[in-house]
This record gives C-alpha cells, structure tokens and sequence, in this order.
C-alpha cells in the first residue's frame, strides 16, 4: 500500500500513478475509502509531506530508505 501525507494533513491511498512532470504527479485513488471508483488527484511536489510505502502482510519485510544513507 502507498499513502502520500499532504502538507494540510489529508492523507491519498494511492492506486497508481498516471503522470509526472516536473512539477506535479498525478494519481489515481479511490473515491472513497470503501470505492471502487477512482478519482484522480492532481499534487504539486511541494504539497507532499511524507510517502508510507507499506505491505498489506505484516509479516512481509518492511521497504523504506534514509537520506543519511547511500543506496
């Protein structure tokens, strides 16, 4: 699963993502929170606080990375 926190707090489950330029991304995310209709999302890069990429097992390994470290 992948949450995209946005400056002002809402929080977008994202499906997938549909476009990218250089200064927005766009995504595909459910309607609401029990749809299966998509709404599409336009979000500037500076809208976005945080990216939570998440297994939906708990006992899947965890994926992540930290900036102080070299991939």
């Amino acid at each position: 699963m992948v949450e995209v926190t946005l400056i002002d707090g809402e929080t977008l489950d994202v499906c997938h993502i549909e476009a990218v330029s250089p200064r927005w991304v766009v995504f595909a995310v459910p309607e609401t929170a029990r749809s299966k209709v998509m709404a599409t999302e336009f979000v500037p890069y500076e809208l976005v606080r945080r990216v939570r990429i998440r297994s939906r097992n708990p006992e899947d390994v965890a994926m992540g990375f930290a900036q102080s470290s070299p991939p």
